[in-house]
């Protein structure tokens, strides 16, 4: 099933880090040393008699310290999280995001950010000898997304790994409501059969969205740490 939910107003981030003066830096001082030519020599007149003779001895350049430049990280910034144990699994999320289920035994648990713009689902749902293919979990999400204004496909690779496990995934773009106003959403889902044909067979899901415009930021502060916390036990 595809979730859509009613949110307040998204909130805008934006920020940016100026790496400019410290690039000026170095270009500055390898131009400087460039035009002195490392090696040179100087000339010195030593008098003798009533002659003067030019003798040369070598000039020592000082040298500049290596100025170092910051590289900036590529990979998520480290995320506090706080466990949570489901139906067969475990995962954390993030400090202050609160935790929905309509019952107990609910298929689904949500997990939302404190201005509820942001959510992240978890489905586990009986599926015995995986007679149901993972498309059945995924394929509504492209009709349900295609019939909202301005619908975008997410070009996503067929399948990625989460908890040492290969899942199906999909994603699309499209306006949703938030606060009862439209609001272009990136929503990601992903499905897999584990184990893959048993009695026992389950089939787990995986959505999360964001507004679109704070969608990557939200990958790197939430969505992938959650990912990559994701166990099965």
């Amino acid at each position: 099933m595809y979730h859509t939910r009613e949110y307040h107003s998204p909130s805008f981030f934006s920020g940016f880090r100026p790496a400019l003066s410290a690039c000026s830096l170095l270009l500055v001082l390898l131009l400087s040393a460039c035009g002195l030519g490392g090696g040179s020599t100087g000339t010195v007149s030593t008098p003798t008699g009533g002659s003067t003779t030019a003798t040369t001895q070598p000039t020592s350049i000082p040298t500049q310290p290596p100025t170092s430049v910051p590289v900036q990280p590529t990979s998520a910034p480290a995320t506090n999280l706080t466990n949570y144990t489901g139906n067969g699994f475990t995962i954390g999320y993030p400090a202050g995001w609160t935790i929905e289920k309509v019952s107990p035994s609910a298929a689904s648990v949500i997990f939302i950010n404190p201005t509820r713009t942001i959510e992240f689902i978890v489905t586990v749902s009986p599926n015995p000898n995986a007679n149901s293919a993972t498309s059945v979990a995924l394929d509504p999400l492209v009709p349900a997304m295609q019939s909202k204004p301005h619908y975008q496909k997410v070009d996503l690779a067929s399948n990625t790994t989460i908890g040492g496990e290969s899942w199906d995934q999909t994603g699309a773009i499209g306006d949703l409501p938030y606060n009862g106003q439209p609001v272009s959403t990136k929503v990601i889902a992903m499905a897999l059969n584990r184990p893959a044909h048993d009695a026992n067979t389950k089939m787990y899901k995986i959505q999360f969205s964001a507004p679109a415009k704070d969608f990557d930021q939200t990958e790197n502060t939430a969505f992938q740490p959650m990912l990559q916390s994701f166990k099965f036990v």
